[in-house]
């Protein structure tokens, strides 16, 4: 096979899987523009994301401009340089400020709820409330990263901070460093989804975190694993080089597995909507016509002494 014809595959692969996991971040926040609300969003989830990206993003930046990391990574295996591109620096610069963008939305929900419930004039009558609620199942759902994540983000901030101090005293090399930080976004990827995962289980329902995202995770780690794979054996014609990129390999690897998760969850594509009806309308015997059909019909009917009549209808991700 032509020469050219692995560097265009590369390119290409490269381009589609930036595309694919750059747009990811976006159904997010627009989701949580929306709703006004991170409820449903693990804050776990949102409070290590940006720090994983941050390693990727040092990573792909010392992998690819730092000459003294280039010359001993050359060293270690056997002249071949690291198989990192700048579609891969690029995804992490993206990906670095929209997960911060996302955090900080987080935390202007969180204030902005904290701020309402503390106002004692901020009561809504039964009669001013919104016809369609979608937060109910969300209610109680956590605002604060849990105490696991809090001992991790200081053990990951320590151990920052001693890697950096023997780098200054020269007792580690500068690419000792970046895969100190590779390895931190490879571990954080395997710990960030599980926290959603289990609030997902727990409240028994996907709302507040945007299944698309999944579908363009999934998409972009096909593509990733595909380019890295083409630049090692086709490319460089070194097979080691796929091993030698464990932040990106384990990415890969890793959105794989999250996605079948995501897939397997019976709550993914059922999303439960209260509409409130009017005080003096009779109970309602039969599922209405509206709610029949599609998919997702009704499941059953139930009035209770607030008059709401609960139906489930396919989620509609974003």
């Amino acid at each position: 096979m032509f020469p050219w014809f692995w560097q265009i595959a590369s390119s290409l692969c490269g381009i589609i899987y930036f595309t694919a996991w750059s747009i990811s971040f976006y159904p997010q926040l627009v989701l949580n523009y929306r709703r006004k609300s991170t409820k449903g969003l693990s804050p776990d989830f949102v409070y290590l994301n940006p720090i994983g990206f941050l390693g990727l993003f040092i990573w792909s930046a010392g992998a690819l401009f730092s000459k003294s990391a280039r010359e001993e990574y050359a060293r270690r295996h056997d002249g071949h340089y690291p198989q990192v591109s700048l579609s891969d620096l690029a995804f992490a610069a993206h990906a670095l400020t929209f997960s911060t963008l996302t955090l900080l939305q987080h935390w202007y929900y969180v204030w902005l709820r904290q701020r309402h419930e503390a106002d004692p004039y901020a009561v809504v009558d039964a009669e001013r409330r919104p016809l369609l609620t979608q937060d109910e199942k969300t209610a109680d759902a956590p605002t604060a990263p849990s105490r696991f994540v809090r001992v991790l983000i200081a053990l990951i901030g320590l151990s920052a901070a001693y890697q950096i101090t023997e780098l200054y005293r020269g007792k580690v090399m500068l690419l000792d460093v970046l895969y100190y930080t590779s390895f931190v976004k490879l571990v954080i990827t395997i710990t960030k989804y599980i926290p959603q995962l289990y609030l997902n289980y727990k409240l028994q329902t996907v709302q507040g975190f945007a299944i698309t995202t999944i579908f363009l995770d999934l998409t972009g780690g096909i593509f990733s694993l595909l380019q890295l794979v083409i630049s090692a054996v086709f490319i460089d014609r070194q097979p080691a080089g796929i091993i030698a990129n464990p932040g990106k390999l384990g990415m890969s690897g890793i959105t794989f597995l999250v996605s079948a998760c995501f897939h397997g969850f019976p709550s993914m594509w059922l999303t439960v909507v209260q509409v409130r009806l009017p005080v003096h309308l009779p109970a309602l015997r039969r599922v209405p016509r509206a709610y029949k059909g599609g998919g997702g019909a009704a499941a059953r009917t139930t009035i209770d002494d607030q008059k709401t009549f609960i139906a489930l209808r396919p989620t509609t991700p974003l």
